[in-house]
């Protein structure tokens, strides 16, 4: 197992093995020598040992996440989207599977249920696309307009979709073996409360939003895909907003100026804030990811900071690797 990351180099696109279980990464678009990275990191290890790279040909990664065994990653070279999917063998080589155009000019985020990759981003009109994989071969199945799309994730048989100043809303995806697999429902739309929603989390029982103003909100989703928002946090801060990651114990909301904020979640899905950490980083705060143990924050300088976290979630910072 490992954990996969982004590069830049600012002639090549690369992509990064190093020890550590597999997840989800994310690559920033500033230029330079950039990294970000959100992924299952062994938690004995505190340097990065790169394995293997290579080369996607691409300008720009978004996100990539792990489906059935392969790495798929969204991205686009100048203002052609696509998806690229890399095999990775038992010693950590990637190779290059399949590249396939999308319908985003900007693939904001991937989101895998087993069954289907989701791919949210916004431009060509085709916001949220539904896509298949089999025997190493990405096959798109159906893409719908939903005016704005950035963060997306799933619970309980249901896509969820931030949605910008429209809110958030759940769609349904046709199973496979049905007549139209992939093909997608809209269930519920357009709680939005008069703010911009951008990045998504989610618990066993809930999902976290947060938005351009700032806010965490959490919401329930019914059996029928009905979304309930249940509570909201405002940390004060506009236009810094940047990844959540739940990781069965805290939620941690990563602000662009390098703070991190840490909350519970209590069983009726009520947020309650713990701390605030303003991190050692040099530059932007791009992304988070956390195992109970330790918490891994990467950022636009080429840094991924680790941090312990104790039984209370409290935040302490170990290193900058």
């Amino acid at each position: 197992q490992y954990v996969y990351s982004l590069g830049y180099d600012s002639t090549n696109q690369d992509l990064y093995a190093g020890t550590g279980n597999d997840g989800q990464i994310w690559k920033s678009s500033d230029g330079g020598d950039n990294w970000a990275i959100s992924a299952d990191f062994n938690t004995g290890t505190t340097q990065l040992a790169e394995l293997d790279s290579t080369v996607a040909y691409g300008t720009n990664f978004r996100s990539i996440i792990t489906h059935n065994g392969y790495l798929v990653a969204g991205g686009y070279v100048g203002t052609a989207p696509g998806l690229y999917l890399f095999s990775v063998d038992v010693s950590g080589n990637i190779t290059l599977v399949d590249q396939e155009s999308g319908g985003q000019n900007w693939p904001d985020d991937l989101y895998s249920d087993g069954d289907f990759i989701y791919v949210s981003g916004y431009g060509s009109g085709r916001d949220l696309e539904t896509w298949s994989l089999e025997s190493g071969q990405l096959t798109y199945l159906d893409g719908i307009e939903t005016n704005s799309s950035v963060g997306v994730t799933g619970i309980g048989g249901y896509v969820v979709l931030a949605r910008g100043s429209i809110g958030i809303s759940t769609y349904l995806a046709d199973p496979p073996g049905s007549l139209s697999p992939g093909s997608l429902t809209l269930i519920d739309t357009g709680w939005s409360n008069g703010q911009s929603f951008y990045w998504m989390a989610k618990s066993d029982n809930y999902v976290f939003a947060n938005t351009y103003e700032g806010f965490v909100y959490s919401f329930s989703v019914d059996g029928d895909g009905h979304l309930t928002q249940i509570d909201s946090y405002d940390t004060g801060y506009i236009s810094t907003t940047s990844r959540m990651f739940w990781d069965g114990n805290f939620l941690y909301f990563l602000l662009l100026n390098d703070w991190i904020y840490t909350f519970s979640v209590d069983a009726s899905g009520y947020l309650t804030h713990i701390t605030s950490l303003e991190t050692s980083s040099e530059g932007t705060a791009k992304d988070v990811w956390g195992d109970g143990n330790y918490l891994y924050v990467s950022s636009a300088a080429g840094e991924i900071l680790k941090f312990s976290v104790d039984g209370s979630g409290y935040l302490t910072e170990l290193e900058n690797i």
